[in-house]
């Protein structure tokens, strides 16, 4: 009831009357990481924010098409730019579980540590879920991405803008079947990489910019583990690869120091 309460106070305490032109905004994500609103916009990129909150129905029964649509257009990596924005008393560590538990890979921002509850009164949004995209001219072009009932709707409003679709790219080119297993993840520094293989293996650690931070080659025997530290590098999603001959596997971990 208590939380009930507050996103009705929330809902008639905001402005309805949406601007046409973007506000911008600072938040941290998840992961630790920082993105400006206009330095998204002004690298080229069209920007989707998702409104929502983790006990929201309506928003988790949705958001799987979303999650989808940012595979399908390049995983933030190419036109589009997708961001979840928390509206109500969600904390960093609410989100995590959420992600966690929707198998989401998009950005997240809390509405507490990350910003979102400012985020959401600036745009005067008080109804979730709530798809909004911004042209990267700072515009305001659609307001809510509705019904939002597949992932065809949004494919269908991101291609009617000129938005088009993309491989998801991680700087790594090859994915095999082999199975290997990272532990723990998400990680505060260091990791243990496992794997079950006679010969040569190359380990490389990969950022989100696709640039390698940490590559070895080892020659393995048999079940073998390899200790990693990421001590030092920025929080976020890092990939991590294997390559035994011509077949490379890759992981994703996420580092929160």
């Amino acid at each position: 009831m208590k939380r009930f309460t507050l996103l009705i106070a929330l809902m008639f305490s905001v402005t309805f009357a949406f601007s046409q032109t973007a506000v911008d905004f600072t938040a941290t994500d998840i992961n630790g990481v920082e993105h400006n609103l206009f330095d998204i916009l002004d690298g080229g990129q069209y920007v989707c924010l998702d409104f929502f909150y983790t006990d929201c129905s309506p928003c988790t029964a949705t958001v799987p098409y979303l999650n989808e649509a940012y595979d399908l257009f390049g995983c933030n990596n190419a036109d589009i730019f997708v961001m979840g924005v928390s509206i109500v008393w969600d904390t960093d560590a609410d989100l995590i579980q959420y992600w966690d538990d929707n198998g989401l890979q998009f950005v997240g921002i809390s509405a507490i540590e990350g910003g979102g509850f400012d985020i959401c009164n600036a745009y005067g949004v008080g109804l979730t879920p709530t798809y909004m995209l911004i042209a990267p001219d700072h515009q305001i072009v659609v307001q809510n991405i509705d019904p939002h009932d597949c992932t065809q709707d949004f494919i269908d409003a991101f291609e009617s803008y000129g938005i088009q679709q993309a491989t998801c790219t991680t700087g790594v080119d090859e994915i095999a079947e082999e199975q290997m297993s990272i532990y723990p993840n998400p990680t505060s520094g260091s990791f243990e990489l496992k794997l079950n293989h006679n010969g040569n293996v190359k380990v490389k650690v990969v950022n989100m910019l696709g640039a390698t931070i940490y590559e070895e080659n080892i020659s393995a025997s048999g079940e073998f583990t390899k200790r990693i530290n990421l001590n030092g590098f920025e929080n976020g999603i890092y990939f991590i690869a294997i390559q035994t001959g011509d077949k490379t596997q890759v992981k994703k971990l996420r580092l929160i120091n």
